[in-house]
C-alpha cells in the first residue's frame, strides 16, 4: 500500500488466459489450507480493506480469492519479500509482526491484519521495500496469476450481464453490437446502502 507510492520504475502487466468459469486450485497440503476460522478472519480483513486492489471486489470474488489462499510460515529474521524482486504474491499477516525496510533503513512496522504486496497482483513490478519477519509469523498468501485470473473471469461474466441489460433498455436497443459491447466493457457494479449519496 503506502510503500508502493513513490515507486519510480516502469511497471507492466503480463497477459493472462481468460476463462469465464475459473475454479482456483486448492492449497497443495492440508496444513496450507484455511480452516473456517481462518476464512472468517480473512473475509473480515479483505472486505474492510481500503486499498484499491481489494476495495471493489464482489462477494463472489472475495470467496474465490479466500478459497485460493494458503497459509505461509516464516521464521524470525526471514525476508518475506525483498526490495527489487518482482512481486508474485499478496500477503495478509495472521500472527506475528513485520518490519518494512527500504534502502537499508526501517520505514515502518506492522502486526496482525496487515495486507502487503498488493501491487504485485496487478503489475509485474519490483518490490518497493523489503519485508522482514520481526517474530515467527503466520501469513495467508495468494499468487498474482490466480488473483488476476479470478478478476478476468468476473470481468467476462459481468460484460455478458452488462450487454444483456443495455440491450433491454429503450435507449440502447437500436445501437450496433460493437457500441453496446464497448459500453459493456466500461460498466462496473457498485453496491450502495440505504442513505448513501449516489451523486
Amino acid at each position: 500500500g503506502a510503500i508502493a507510492r513513490g515507486l519510480n520504475k516502469v511497471i507492466f502487466a503480463k497477459p493472462i488466459a481468460f476463462a469465464k468459469r475459473f475454479h482456483p486450485p486448492k492449497p497443495i497440503t492440508s496444513s496450507q489450507a484455511l480452516d473456517p476460522e481462518d476464512e472468517t478472519s480473512v473475509t473480515s480483513v479483505v472486505t474492510t480493506h481500503s486499498d484499491f486492489v481489494l476495495s471493489n471486489l464482489e462477494e463472489r470474488e472475495v470467496l474465490m480469492l479466500i478459497e485460493a489462499m494458503e497459509k505461509f510460515k516464516v521464521s524470525l529474521g526471514e525476508n518475506i519479500i525483498k526490495q527489487g524482486d518482482v512481486g508474485d504474491y499478496l500477503y495478509l499477516l495472521k500472527e506475528g509482526s513485520i518490519r518494512y525496510v527500504k534502502d537499508g533503513a526501517e520505514i515502518g512496522i506492522a502486526g496482525p491484519g496487515e495486507v502487503f504486496g498488493e501491487l504485485a497482483l496487478l503489475y509485474d513490478c519490483p518490490r518497493a521495500a523489503t519485508v522482514v519477519a520481526d517474530t515467527d509469523c503466520m501469513l495467508y498468501r495468494v499468487s498474482r496469476e490466480i488473483f488476476r485470473t479470478i478478476q478476468a473471469s468476473f470481468i467476462l461474466s459481468n460484460d455478458d450481464e452488462a450487454r444483456r441489460l443495455l440491450k433491454q433498455t429503450k435507449l440502447f436497443q437500436g445501437f450496433p453490437d460493437d457500441i453496446v459491447n464497448e459500453m459493456a466493457s466500461c460498466i462496473f457494479k457498485k453496491q450502495f446502502h440505504k442513505g448513501d449519496i449516489l451523486i
